[in-house]
């Protein structure tokens, strides 16, 4: 793994060249600080405007991916036009369209389902000259880091050993900056 900040300019070139964008971000430990109790994880209205002004950039789809069902995530988050990835994706909604686990009474997808599968529907769904941006902390995101390996860019809260994905913040708090530099992407020549 390498810095994000540090190699952010040559990334930078990367999105300002991509067709389109998908984004998605893990909400527990990424998003949102790590919290005991779970419940208490918030989101802060200044990330939620961040992620706003995301969604309103043309051509960019972002999702947020969560353990937590459609309905908690939904609630918790409370932004429009984004695509809501509930039970580690295997819930997947946006303005009307995606698809639920037999519990929701929808459609029925094999039990291996996981964030690399969920990752690997969205890009079905969005044009393959998408780049295709992934933000995580834990076990769960590594399936989607290792899924995106060689196709997209996979950044990881958190310096670790081993990890599938190519990039890292040293921690949660660094989140709100590389939100920054996606908005960024296009306005400024120094990125």
């Amino acid at each position: 793994m390498i810095s994000f900040f540090q190699h952010w300019q040559a990334l930078a070139g990367r999105f300002e060249h991509a067709a389109e964008w998908l984004l998605i971000f893990d909400y527990e430990g990424t998003l949102v600080p790590a919290t005991r109790p779970p419940f208490q994880a918030k989101l802060s209205d200044v990330v939620r405007r961040k992620l706003r002004r995301l969604i309103l950039r043309d051509h960019c789809s972002v999702a947020v991916v969560s353990e937590r069902s459609l309905p908690d995530l939904r609630h918790r988050v409370g932004i429009h036009h984004l695509i809501y990835m509930g039970n580690h994706g295997l819930d997947i909604e946006s303005n009307g369209w995606g698809f639920a686990s037999p519990e929701g009474g929808q459609a029925v997808r094999p039990l291996h389902w996981n964030r690399g599968s969920a990752v690997n529907w969205l890009r079905r769904m969005v044009s393959p000259r998408t780049l295709v941006f992934y933000l995580g902390d834990g076990p769960m995101d590594e399936i989607a880091f290792h899924t995106l390996a060689k196709v997209g860019v996979t950044l990881r809260v958190g310096r670790k050993k081993g990890s599938a994905a190519a990039y890292y913040v040293q921690r949660q708090s660094d989140v709100r900056q590389v939100l920054d530099k996606l908005i960024a992407v296009g306005k400024y020549a120094s990125g």
